[in-house]
């Protein structure tokens, strides 16, 4: 127990407190001071007269209550000795006792912390150190994160647990997260600091919450359960004890050695890889936190390969992006920082939500994929690879940092399919195409550049021409040069796509990157 616990509690003394500034003094038992002391335990709390007291050491950590005539404390002011002054009626026998009933509860706490730290380091995870935790506490107890998932439930052999029928789908009830925002209980906690108590309506008896944190981060909840054994004094104390071995055991994991400590949503991490996850049960979750999602889905991702090689830390990654895109969900799935987020039909980003998010990856080195939109949130995992595709196809074929739309390279995405079954894709170019590519090299025109241009904004030569930074008779002339050198008219749909698809295959491939060196062999495989 600490010292400032402990003084809380005595509430029919009279308290003077001299001496350290510090009050965290963790007290363990209580015994008279004699002078005869060789050594001083600062788990320990001592008893002296006035007259009786210790000289003042700086380098000595010690807690004295002490009681009789008053004496100058002022010598023990700024030293490392936690000095209670009681008065000069207090019957010496009485406050001793007053102190071991008090000191009692750390004699169940500290045997309590015992089982919990053996479970703790046995290595053998979160659901081991709960279910030691319900034996411990005679209670069953369950850890929760900030979205409503149960992260762990202790196993139950008693009563019915009502908590393991309302986990069936994994989260809190909507009903559960709206009771947790009537009764403010989120808030009182926090204000508290510590465990705090309240009558459970939903369960029909009484409960025990407390938070878990990591890095001054709230991460988690803990519930003990009033269902097996009346709650002891000595209950709030051990549980708040409790969440900070839960934190450890959270920190063990791969993801908190790798971001840092970051809380992320398991939400998103079950649509993304959880099979057969049950999506009515994820959607209730997530409306029951406020994450009301629009028509149109949207999938956002960051490889390791880009954040690892960024100056900035995880978190402010995070929560900067949060900020530009307001009511996305992230998590940190695969070792990638996934979003979530929604935009009205037909609506997208805004310009200005563009603007920021791609200054924001260019100025810190960051690739990011964006996927095309989607409706069902079942569908998220297969988005996820298309954001994925989006940033490694770009990365690849662009060679800089910034914002990736999947809807750009998804030509590319179907060659990279291709490829991975037949590795001959240069077979499937255009043969007009190649004698084109020939043409350039032997006579050093551009006409590969400007049939590009061409089939990119088709039927719109004065964009072309301006594309291009030639006059619009240059353009006639060379796409009339085009024509007969590929014995194409370009004049329907499907000679325009085929060139079109062949284009993006030799771009693909590399051979427009190096359109003005050595002639590109077409007999070779890639690489």
């Amino acid at each position: 127990m600490l010292l400032s616990q402990l003084i809380a509690r005595l509430k029919d003394y009279r308290i003077e407190y001299y001496g350290s500034e510090d009050t965290d003094f963790d007290l363990q038992t209580v015994r008279y001071y004699v002078h005869s002391n060789k050594t001083i335990s600062p788990y320990t709390l001592y008893l002296a007269n006035t007259r009786r007291l210790p000289e003042p050491e700086e380098n000595i950590r010690a807690c004295i209550f002490c009681y009789g005539s008053r004496i100058d404390f002022s010598p023990y002011v700024g030293t490392n000795t936690g000095l209670v002054y009681l008065g000069e009626e207090v019957s010496s026998q009485e406050l001793f006792n007053d102190l071991l009933e008090e000191l009692t509860e750390v004699e169940q706490i500290t045997a309590g912390l015992h089982v919990l730290s053996n479970a703790l380091f046995s290595g053998n995870g979160l659901q081991y150190l709960v279910n030691q935790a319900a034996i411990v506490f005679e209670n069953p107890i369950s850890v929760v994160d900030l979205q409503g998932k149960y992260l762990a439930i202790s196993d139950w052999s008693g009563e019915k647990d009502p908590i393991v029928e309302e986990a069936e789908n994994g989260y809190i009830s909507e009903d559960g997260m709206a009771l947790i925002r009537r009764m403010k209980l989120d808030e009182k906690m926090r204000a508290t600091g510590r465990a705090i108590y309240f009558d459970n309506p939903m369960l029909g008896h009484g409960t025990l919450l407390d938070a878990v944190y990591i890095q001054g981060i709230e991460v988690a909840h803990v519930m003990l359960q009033e269902l097996g054994r009346p709650f002891d004094r000595f209950d709030p104390e051990l549980l708040h004890r409790f969440c900070s071995m839960v934190a450890i055991e959270l920190q063990k994991s791969s993801y908190y050695t790798r971001h840092k400590g970051v809380m992320y949503s398991y939400a998103l991490s079950d649509l993304l890889g959880t099979p057969g996850v049950n999506i009515n049960a994820v959607k209730s979750n997530l409306n029951s936190l406020g994450y009301v999602l629009k028509e149109d889905l949207y999938i956002m991702a960051i490889p390791a390969t880009s954040y690892y090689s960024s100056d900035l830390r995880t978190d402010i990654i995070l929560h900067t992006i949060q900020q530009i895109l307001p009511g996305s969900l992230y998590s940190v799935y695969e070792d990638t920082l996934v979003f979530l987020f929604s935009k009205k039909r037909y609506e997208g980003f805004t310009e200005y939500e563009r603007e920021r998010l791609t200054r924001f990856l260019e100025a810190n080195n960051l690739s990011a994929g964006i996927s095309n939109f989607f409706e069902k949130l079942e569908d998220a995992s297969r988005f996820y690879h298309q954001a994925l595709t989006a940033v490694e196809l770009g990365s690849r074929m662009e060679e800089r940092s910034g914002l990736y739309y999947y809807r750009d390279y998804y030509i590319f995405h179907l060659l990279q399919t291709y490829e991975k079954n037949d590795r001959e894709l240069r077979f499937l170019i255009q043969p007009g195409l190649i004698r084109l590519l020939y043409y350039d090299r032997e006579r050093g025109t551009n006409f590969l550049e400007t049939l590009g241009a061409y089939l990119s904004y088709p039927g719109q030569p004065a964009r072309v021409a301006e594309a291009l930074h030639v006059h619009k008779n240059t353009l006639l002339y060379r796409m009339k040069k085009i024509r007969e050198i590929t014995h194409c008219s370009f004049e329907d749909g499907e000679q325009c796509m085929a060139y079109y698809i062949s284009y993006k295959i030799m771009d693909y491939l590399g051979v427009l990157t190096d359109s003005r060196g050595e002639v590109y062999d077409f007999r070779k495989n890639r690489g």
